[in-house]
């Protein structure tokens, strides 16, 4: 339910290139061109909001903005943060302000796209726009901190073990950590609307080499990689609808679920071989059934420390 992303530039072609076959290549490229158009899936200003609303829920939802045990450093310092895909620059504009007492930390957001604010912001924050898939224009070893929010469904399984994760591992601190904030799949008391959905998006997935299962296979590469120690999940729901009245989230995340429902209408409706307004129908009947079945909806949060 959210998303994609200087010194050193890479060369473009040599990464490409280097050791790998032509349909990775081709895949790559695919994957860029996926980028560089999914905010024009919708108006700027309506995906921020949406983007905003993500940030405020997950955070509420993990009393807090990481689950990494990094309070002390961000603290005292001195502590380099990185947001991969930070979009709006919402979780890099909360973290400035809210350590903005600790002069030594700095926080910086990249992005593919400059939806981000590049003049009124905390003194502590930078944002730059950059590709992932062309590299992290940053040195070795110079991150304490990486954190990566709805990122799962932007890159293809060979993009993140073979550019973005040997990236990432490249540009941390020894002793430094990694985050991943993701929405799930698994709801809690869904029911057959919630079902069709979900098997037609994950077919969506699919045509564009996306694993829709992304997010199980982050802990995963985290343990199967000898760089990695101390890997950690948890994961939380959060209620869809307004079922839960104790429980203002289950609105917001409704809302979201919602736009971004409505991002995919066009191509949902093609798998379902329905019209746009059969399609409407659908996703009210979906709603309605998450709120008479008190469907929850997971959310997970990866964290783990590089040797």
């Amino acid at each position: 339910m959210g998303n994609s992303p200087s010194k050193r530039k890479f060369n473009n072609k040599s990464r490409k290139d280097l050791n790998k076959p032509e349909s990775q290549n081709s895949l790559e490229s695919n994957n860029e061109t996926r980028l560089k158009t999914s905010s024009c899936l919708i108006p700027d200003d309506i995906e921020t909001e949406r983007l905003q609303q993500s940030h405020y829920l997950l955070k509420h939802l993990f009393d807090g903005n990481f689950l990494s045990p990094i309070h002390e450093l961000l603290n005292s310092g001195p502590c380099k943060v990185l947001d991969l895909g930070c979009g709006p620059g919402t979780w890099v504009l909360d973290m400035g302000s809210t350590y903005y007492s600790n002069k030594n930390s700095v926080f910086i957001g990249i992005d593919i796209s400059p939806t981000f604010p590049n003049q009124i912001k905390p003194a502590n924050t930078q944002f730059i726009q950059a590709n992932i898939l062309d590299g992290l224009p940053f040195e070795n070893d110079e991150f304490d901190f990486v954190h990566l929010g709805s990122l799962g469904l932007s890159f293809s399984e060979i993009q993140w073990t073979e550019l973005i994760l040997p990236e990432i591992l490249r540009v941390i601190k020894s002793d430094g950590w990694i985050e991943f904030n993701e929405p799930g799949s698994s709801a809690i008391n869904s029911g057959p609307y919630y079902k069709n959905i979900s098997d037609v998006h994950n077919q969506e997935m699919f045509m564009g080499d996306i694993n829709p299962n992304t997010v199980f296979k982050f802990k995963e590469w985290l343990l199967s990689n000898s760089r990695i120690t101390n890997v950690h999940e948890e994961i939380r729901y959060v209620s869809v609808g307004s079922w839960d009245e104790n429980n203002k989230l289950g609105e917001i995340c409704h809302e979201n679920f919602n736009t971004y429902l409505k991002v995919m209408e066009s191509r949902l409706s093609k798998h379902l071989n329905i019209n746009l307004k059969e399609y409407d129908q659908l996703v009210t009947k979906f709603f309605q059934e998450c709120n008479e079945l008190k469907t929850q909806f997971p959310f997970h949060c990866i964290y783990a420390q590089k040797r």
